[in-house]
C-alpha cells in the first residue's frame, strides 16, 4: 500500500488551491470531487468523527478532546477502519480504480484527499497511515475570516432564493440539516476566532508529527509558486519536469495574496488584530 499525502489547514486558506496542484501532479484526490475539491467519502468521515465527539465546524474543539480519552480513540478508530474496508470506498475510489485494487489499502498510486477538518482528526488518520505525508497551508487570517463570510452569506442568501423559487424541491427537514452541517459565522470576528483554533490546532499538530510533516504559507506559494512546487513534488516523492511546472503555475492566481489590504474596513480590522497575526507570521 502506497501511504497518503493528507492536507489540513483552515477552510478558504488554500487547502483547494493545494489539492488541484497535487492532482495536477498526479496525485489521485478522489473520483467524488465536490465544489471545494474535497472528496465526498472523506468529509463524511470525518463528519462522522465530528458528530460522535458532539463537535461542529464551529466548535471543532469538542474532538480534540474526545480524542484525546483512550477509549473514544479505539472506537473512532475501529469506526472509521470499518468505513475505509467497506465498500463504501467506491464512493472514494471510482469504478476503475475499484475494480482494479478493491480497497484503498490496497492503492499503489500517488493518492490522498483534503478536508480542513482533518486538521482536527490527522490523530485517527496517522494511527491507519503512520508514513501518511501530512501538508498544512494556512493563510492571513484576516483573508480567511472575510472569505468564509462571503461564502457563508453567499450559500444562505441564495439557499433562500432556491426555496422561494422552488418550494417544491425543499422540505423543512432537509433545509434544517443543510443550515446545521455548515458553518455560518455572524461576523468577522466570529470567523476570525475559528481560523485561530484551527491554526493553532495544526500547529501543534505539525510540531507533534513533524517527521512527515511539510508547512506552506499560502502567499509564499502565490509569490514564488515554482519554488514550492518543487517543494511539494520533493516532500512527496512526485517528479514533475519544467513544463509540468509551468502548467501548474498557470492555476495560481497571485493577486489572491492579502486581498484585505484593498479595503480599508478590513485593514483597520488587521490593526484590531495584528498582536495575534504577528505569532503565525503576519
Amino acid at each position: 500500500m502506497k501511504e497518503p499525502i493528507i492536507i489540513i489547514g483552515m477552510h478558504r486558506s488554500g487547502t483547494s488551491l493545494l489539492s488541484r496542484i497535487l492532482e495536477k501532479m498526479n496525485v489521485f484526490m478522489g473520483h467524488d470531487l465536490e465544489e471545494n475539491h474535497e472528496s465526498k467519502f472523506f468529509i463524511k468521515t470525518n463528519n462522522k468523527l465530528l458528530y460522535k465527539s458532539g463537535a461542529t465546524s464551529k466548535n471543532p474543539n469538542n474532538l480534540k478532546i474526545h480524542l484525546d480519552d483512550r477509549n473514544n480513540f479505539n472506537l473512532s478508530l475501529k469506526m472509521v477502519k470499518k468505513r475505509l474496508s467497506s465498500s463504501k470506498s467506491y464512493i472514494y475510489l471510482g469504478k476503475d480504480l475499484f475494480n482494479q485494487y478493491k480497497s484503498i489499502f490496497n492503492l499503489e498510486i500517488p493518492w490522498g484527499w483534503k478536508d480542513p477538518r482533518n486538521t482536527y482528526s490527522i490523530s485517527i488518520w496517522l494511527e491507519i497511515f503512520p508514513k501518511a505525508k501530512i501538508i498544512h497551508i494556512y493563510r492571513n487570517g484576516i483573508d480567511v475570516a472575510n472569505s468564509l463570510l462571503n461564502k457563508s452569506n453567499y450559500w444562505k442568501n441564495n439557499t433562500l432564493l432556491n426555496i422561494i423559487r422552488k418550494p417544491f424541491l425543499f422540505s423543512l427537514r432537509g433545509v434544517l440539516i443543510q443550515f446545521s452541517k455548515r458553518y455560518r459565522p455572524r461576523n468577522l470576528d466570529d470567523a476570525f476566532k475559528i481560523w485561530v483554533q484551527y491554526i493553532n490546532q495544526a500547529k501543534e499538530m505539525i510540531e507533534k508529527y513533524k517527521k512527515n510533516t511539510l508547512e506552506i504559507k499560502y502567499e509564499d506559494l502565490l509569490q514564488n509558486p515554482s519554488i514550492y512546487i518543487k517543494k511539494l513534488a520533493e516532500f512527496c516523492n512526485l517528479k514533475v519536469d519544467q513544463n509540468k511546472i509551468i502548467q501548474i503555475i498557470k492555476i495560481i492566481n497571485p493577486s489572491r495574496k492579502f486581498i484585505y489590504k484593498n479595503n480599508i474596513q478590513l485593514k483597520k480590522y488587521y490593526f484590531k488584530k495584528s498582536e495575534i497575526l504577528r505569532k503565525f507570521g503576519y
